[in-house]
């Protein structure tokens, strides 16, 4: 199946910071105050710097260059992708950027349909992120205005069976049931993707 088709949207974190987004919700940076921060700074402020930290970023898959390059700077934590379907992001009336978000002057955001028809899905199904049109298709993002409640919440991807009991431990603790997979694939050095 390629990435046009499928049906989820994946966020990454630090899975310190799960217990938090489940009693709070999935919050735009601008509106966090204490959180395990996994971005760069520099990209940081120039997400600023658009408004962009105004909006949770979700991607169309889950091993973007964007989550590897955070993987293999922070190579001792553990991280966890929450998703979200494609459907309410649609329905809710999420944004899209259809390319990398600071790939030009000022990032171009849409309307999700028009978002989704202007993304160039042949270019990020390549995934060669030696090759700058693919790449930049690859960060692709889908832009949840404001905070995302956990009841949107589809499921969660987790590395091994470690990071699985730490999250159902903590939907538990806030009497929330949702699927966890592992998926080795999704995380760096694991293997294929699913």
């Amino acid at each position: 199946m390629g990435y046009k088709d499928k049906k989820l949207l994946y966020h990454m974190t630090d899975i310190r910071n799960l217990d938090s987004i489940l009693n709070n919700g999935l919050k735009p940076r601008a509106d966090v105050e204490q959180f395990v921060d996994i971005a760069d700074p520099d990209i940081v402020a120039a997400r600023g710097k658009f408004e962009l930290d105004q909006c949770v970023p979700f991607h169309f898959y889950a091993p973007t260059p964007f989550a590897g390059r955070v993987q293999l700077a922070h190579p001792e934590t553990s991280f966890v992708f929450i998703t979200v379907r494609r459907a309410v992001a649609e329905s809710n009336g999420w944004l899209i950027v259809p390319n990398h978000p600071l790939d030009n002057s000022k990032p171009e955001t849409t309307s999700y349909t028009a978002g989704f028809e202007r993304i160039d899905w042949s270019r990020m199904q390549q995934r060669d992120y030696k090759d700058p049109a693919s790449k930049k298709a690859c960060m692709a993002e889908c832009l949840a205005p404001g905070v995302v409640p956990n009841r949107k919440f589809s499921s969660f991807f987790v590395k091994d069976e470690a990071d699985r009991e730490i999250v159902q431990k903590l939907l538990t603790a806030s009497s929330l049931t949702r699927h966890i997979n592992i998926c080795r694939g999704m995380f760096v050095g694991g293997g294929d993707e699913p």
